[in-house]
């Protein structure tokens, strides 16, 4: 395998993304800081490129 993140869930990690992405969505209001952890190669850019890609619209969505 590659080592270069993708979208294409690969790893199985869609339902971490999905998680992530309603618990966003669930609290409007509040801001949230959510940090990624894992070891290398363990899929944490491929998680952020699926969370990039379920809000590429929002403008209220802050990526850094």
């Amino acid at each position: 395998m590659n080592d270069q993140e993708t979208a294409t869930d690969i790893l199985y990690y869609e339902a971490i993304a999905k998680t992530v992405v309603t618990l966003i969505r669930k609290t409007p209001d509040a801001p949230v800081t959510i940090g990624v952890h894992g070891d290398w190669g363990a899929g944490k850019s491929s998680v952020l490129k699926m969370l990039e890609g379920a809000f590429a619209e929002d403008d209220r969505v802050l990526w850094l």
